[in-house]
């Protein structure tokens, strides 16, 4: 996979915002207590496995089904949504220090510079460097 390939789900990463804070704008209050609330609901038919029900057919979507192959896409697609939602429940147990738009741009942020140095070190290549202020808002997130 190239790496404009690999980067091509960020857009749909980045709509994260519009897919989990719907009405945050108006209202981050009600948001932090809505998903206060939905992180205590654990296991089966908990919140994440909602989220992820909603959300694989979405990024299944986004990628060209292989065949076999299908289930390692499926493997990292549902390991990725898991690891937006721990970050999720961290950022609001933690106080929201950044709104949803930020937190949202925060995760586009890490899943570029991350897409891109997989990519680099998968191809046997350095990883890139970026300036620093590409992550001033990435430091909050955990």
């Amino acid at each position: 996979m190239s790496a404009p390939q690999a980067l091509s789900w960020v857009p749909a990463v980045y709509r994260f915002e519009s897919y989990i804070f719907p009405g945050a704008r108006s209202s981050p209050g009600a948001t932090k207590k809505f998903f206060s609330h939905c992180f205590e609901v654990k296991g089966q038919n908990g919140f994440w496995e909602e989220v992820k029900t909603i959300l694989m057919p979405y990024f299944q979507r986004k990628f060209p089904s292989v065949g076999e192959a299908d289930r390692m896409r499926d493997f990292f697609l549902e390991t990725d949504i898991y690891r937006e939602l721990a970050l999720l429940e961290e950022w609001i147990r933690s106080g929201m220090k950044l709104t949803p738009v930020q937190f949202a741009d925060a995760l586009r942020t890490s899943y570029i510079v991350y897409a891109t140095w997989i990519t680099e070190v998968a191809a046997g290549n350095p990883a890139s460097q970026f300036p620093p202020e590409m992550f001033d808002t990435v430091k909050f997130i955990k």
